[in-house]
């Protein structure tokens, strides 16, 4: 679709394997819910893993390990009851952005939500402030929408970050960052370029 191409131009020119390794360090109850979500990722990432090439030699290997922890975004920061939802990427500069859902009533999942974010150039010793990239909510008309479930993606040769995310788990749109995460661009919705069948989910993903 040509609005698409207009922000992830080349995004499927190429792909390699990326490894996440992580440590879950227990700190809250862990109920059933939480092990399911984790299945229900293992399975949809089995199943991608079929369309991509074959694994890459070691050395071409995009490794990243988590070892200390740092705290990025802590309950009633910005004002928000809870920050849930984070995701994170690592931009061509180096620079990590690690995104999450501002609920500012409650942690309930249809709330007053923000898509909000934070910067480090040190990588992750230290984060700037938290910014709100995209609300559509506002006290004083009482409109409460749900903004999040964040997939950002870096364009390997522009460069480019695009950002799509979700609108009351109804719609999706679109915005991109060529400076690197400082600003980024009016969203666009793009709904109307899927499957008329098919409904989002977490992450901003389609699942039919």
């Amino acid at each position: 679709h040509a609005r698409l191409q207009e922000f992830g131009a080349g995004l499927l020119k190429e792909s390699r394997p990326n490894f996440l390794y992580l440590s879950p360090h227990q700190r809250y109850n862990i109920t059933m819910y939480h092990f399911l979500s984790v299945c229900l990722w293992l399975a949809m990432i089995a199943e991608l893993s079929h369309s991509l090439p074959q694994s890459a030699p070691p050395q071409q290997r995009s490794v990243v390990s988590l070892s200390n922890q740092t705290v990025v975004f802590k309950r009633g920061e910005g004002g928000y009851y809870c920050i849930k939802i984070p995701s994170l990427v690592a931009t061509a500069e180096g620079t990590l952005i690690a995104f999450g859902e501002g609920r500012m009533i409650s942690c309930s999942d249809f709330t007053w939500t923000d898509l909000i974010y934070k910067r480090s150039t040190d990588g992750g010793k230290t984060w700037g402030p938290l910014t709100i990239l995209y609300s559509n909510s506002s006290a004083e008309s009482g409109e409460n929408n749900v903004i999040g479930n964040a997939a950002p993606v870096v364009l390997r040769d522009t460069h480019r970050i695009l950002m799509p995310f979700c609108r009351n788990n109804l719609q999706v749109l679109l915005t991109y960052s060529d400076d690197d995460g400082v600003s980024w661009s009016q969203p666009v919705n793009v709904s109307d370029v899927v499957h008329p069948s098919w409904s989002c989910y977490m992450g901003a993903t389609y699942i039919p």
